[in-house]
This record gives C-alpha cells, sequence and structure tokens, in this order.
C-alpha cells in the first residue's frame, strides 16, 4: 500500500499550498463552498498532471520537493486531540 501513503503525503502538501494561495479557504469549505479550491486545482495540479512526474509537479506547486512536515501536521491535527491524554499512558507501560 505505499501508494496509498504517497498520496496522503503529497495530498497534505498540496492542500498546505492551496491553503496559503486562498486564505479564506478553511471558512470557504466550511460554508461548503468549493469552487475555489476546485479551480485552484485544476490550475495549479490538474492540468500538469500527465506533463511532469510526480517530484516535479510537487515542487512546481508547492515550491520543495516532498515533505513530510506537511502530513504529520495534519495528523498532529485530526489525531493530537484524540491521543493525547494517552500518550503518557503508552509511555510508562
Amino acid at each position: 500500500f505505499p501508494t496509498y501513503s504517497l498520496g496522503s503525503f503529497y495530498a497534505a502538501q498540496f492542500f498546505a499550498a492551496a491553503e496559503k494561495a486562498l486564505p479564506e479557504l478553511e471558512d470557504q469549505i466550511r460554508q461548503g463552498h468549493y469552487r475555489p479550491l476546485l479551480q485552484w486545482l485544476r490550475d495549479s495540479l490538474h492540468r500538469h498532471g500527465r506533463i511532469y512526474d510526480p517530484e516535479e509537479l510537487c515542487r512546481r506547486v508547492t515550491g520543495e520537493a516532498l515533505n513530510f512536515d506537511y502530513f504529520l501536521e495534519y495528523a498532529r491535527k485530526k489525531f493530537g486531540a484524540i491521543y493525547a491524554g494517552e500518550a503518557g499512558v503508552h509511555a510508562s507501560s
């Protein structure tokens, strides 16, 4: 399943780039307005998908090579609050 993992890593980095380009993105998504994100994806990512390999596409869209820090930040935000209390329990076992 390495392709699922790679897809998640790239997706987190692309989403961070979208948030940077679209400062109101979080509010737009919360309100159900996906058109700005879809347009950004089409312009920045989808139209270049067959032209560049994933590594080059990532550099062009985000300005850097694949960086796992974006996925780690996503995972911390998503799961951090859920497992924060359990971290000490597992560490002492």
